[in-house]
């Protein structure tokens, strides 16, 4: 068993998760983060967060990154601090210019949200994927929860219910979450209902587009962003701006 982790103490502000973090491979994300940015992570518990985890930059006026987990999710408590990790050594791939994205208009938000996290959480769960395997039962326990949560939300009602811009463009992302899963595993299950309902060839053509920037690309993350927004009609509903740090 791997020692616990003594990047900089306290590493979680919960004894109980602390004692669970035995990832060697944990380890090293939290020190390439350090190393990248300038700042070490911390860890906390929010039990009334309705995600399973959300992260926090840096800034000068709060020197450390935070990384709060949802205590419903600490069996796969690793994989989560590692995928949040490499989100913000994505974001922070050139540390003097951290790119930071605002929606435009509250009544498109959600849609706008999503288009932000959705490339960077495929980025990210890649990486871990290809350079961390012994991460990969909580990420696989993870991914298909998350995937089957999505798919709860193409049932009739929820369509029905949403505008067919929001609901199809919300839809064609999560096809492209799903194609990326399948190519990863070589499993088709994920791609099942977005296939059924035709969104599958649009979705491939987002993650197509994300192919096509180079993964040392430091700007890569606001460029598929972009990219992605060109093919779903979406360049109006967002900006950016760089954060020098």
């Amino acid at each position: 068993m791997n020692p616990p982790l003594e990047l900089h103490p306290p590493f979680c502000n919960h004894q109980a998760i602390e004692e669970q973090m035995h990832s060697a491979d944990v380890d090293k994300i939290l020190e390439l983060v350090k190393e990248k940015t300038g700042y070490p992570v911390t860890v906390s518990l929010a039990a009334d967060m309705p995600l399973h985890s959300k992260m926090q930059s840096a800034s000068e006026s709060r020197p450390v990154h935070l990384i709060h987990l949802n205590p419903k999710f600490d069996q796969m408590g690793n994989y989560l601090v590692a995928n949040q990790c490499a989100m913000l050594l994505i974001k922070w791939a050139d540390p003097e210019h951290v790119p930071e994205f605002s929606h435009r208009n509250e009544d498109i938000q959600s849609l706008a949200r999503k288009l932000c996290p959705e490339p960077i959480q495929i980025m990210a769960a890649e990486w871990i994927w290809r350079e961390f395997p012994s991460l990969r039962d909580e990420q696989v326990a993870h991914i298909t929860a998350d995937l089957r949560e999505a798919s709860a939300c193409l049932a009739p009602k929820v369509r029905e219910a949403s505008p067919k811009a929001v609901f199809e463009r919300s839809v064609i992302m999560g096809s492209a979450y799903a194609a990326w899963w399948s190519r990863m595993t070589g499993s088709n299950i994920a791609l099942l209902p977005y296939r059924a309902m035709g969104f599958l060839s649009k979705g491939q053509e987002l993650l197509d587009a994300m192919n096509s920037i180079p993964a040392d690309d430091g700007r890569r993350w606001p460029k598929v962003v972009d990219a992605w927004a060109a093919r779903l009609d979406m360049a109006g509903f967002y900006r950016w701006s760089i954060r020098k740090v």
